[in-house]
């Protein structure tokens, strides 16, 4: 309890010899009503021949009622006439004992004065002459409408160049074409898209003869060219060089010529045996070959007509 609400209690109840209720204490100081009803409970219980007044509200049947009481020993048979108490308080204090509780009004209209505008009545409203209220009306929030959202475009390829209208044309297959007797060279071009010439026929110019010598006999090999001619698949005679290796004795004479391809197992069985084997007879040439077409070149029929004269 602060010093100043003990200065004014001091002067109002000793000096003044007035009632003070908690509405007044709450007034001077600016406080709040409850907290000036629990200043009045310390005051009391510090000064214990002051006369309190309690006030207690609570429910008694159906309705709410209040009642100060002034003669302490009354308080619990009036407590319990009350349903359901609400609250019990220190209402006022005073010097002096009242019999009669009109006192405490009296205080509070000296202190507080008259009403404001107690004359003054409430004007009823006529429910004719007020306008009525138009309805509101209730706007529609339209919904955001939903923008269909662009697809993105595909990306514009660059142009792709033109083929050429005049293709390159196919590298052609050349071969090498020898006469025997003259050793002249001719280019033949073949058409682009030929398959591979099929060796059918071979013509050998020399008949090679194989020979056998026995074993005690140290022999020698050298390597000969030669040439084989052939007729190829859309009957041109084609020449093509061969090497071949060849053996001979001490003496320098010529023996039997091997291939040049890998050498075959002999036939003998007996390898001392100095017996020859027979020479492989050359396939015979063919009886003619056919007739060139139109659209062979010059040097080609000439070629034919030169090797059908053999």
């Amino acid at each position: 309890m602060s010093v100043i609400q003990n200065k004014l209690l001091d002067k109002w109840l000793k000096d003044d010899s007035s009632v003070v209720t908690a509405r007044i204490l709450s007034h001077a100081t600016g406080e709040h009503i409850n907290a000036a009803k629990n200043h009045l409970l310390h005051y009391y219980r510090n000064n214990t021949s002051l006369h309190p007044v309690i006030a207690i509200t609570g429910r008694v049947g159906s309705g709410i009622q209040s009642q100060l009481i002034a003669d302490l020993s009354t308080v619990q048979s009036s407590r319990s006439r009350y349903d359901e108490e609400h609250s019990i308080y220190v209402h006022a204090l005073s010097p002096f004992k009242l019999a009669d509780l009109t006192p405490i009004l009296n205080y509070e209209l000296e202190y507080f004065g008259d009403v404001i505008n107690a004359r003054e009545k409430v004007k009823q409203r006529d429910s004719k002459q007020e306008k009525q209220s138009k309805p509101v009306k209730q706007q529609e929030v339209k919904q955001p409408t939903k923008q269909p959202t662009k697809q993105p475009t595909k990306q514009n390829k660059p142009p792709q160049p033109a083929p050429p209208s005049n293709p390159p044309k196919k590298a052609t297959n050349k071969r090498r074409v020898i006469e025997s007797d003259e050793e002249e060279d001719l280019i033949i071009s073949s058409p682009p898209e030929a398959p591979p010439p099929a060796q059918t026929n071979v013509q050998s110019d020399t008949q090679s003869k194989h020979t056998t010598q026995s074993n005690t006999n140290k022999t020698k090999k050298r390597k000969l060219t030669k040439s084989l001619t052939r007729m190829n698949e859309k009957g041109y005679m084609v020449t093509e060089d061969v090497d071949e290796w060849v053996s001979g004795g001490e003496d320098g004479e010529e023996g039997a010529s091997i291939d040049a391809a890998p050498s075959e197992p002999n036939s003998n069985p007996n390898p001392n045996s100095n017996s020859k084997s027979k020479p492989k007879t050359a396939p015979k040439p063919p009886s003619k070959p056919p007739p060139p077409s139109k659209s062979t070149s010059k040097g080609q029929s000439s070629l034919n007509s030169f090797f059908m004269k053999k």
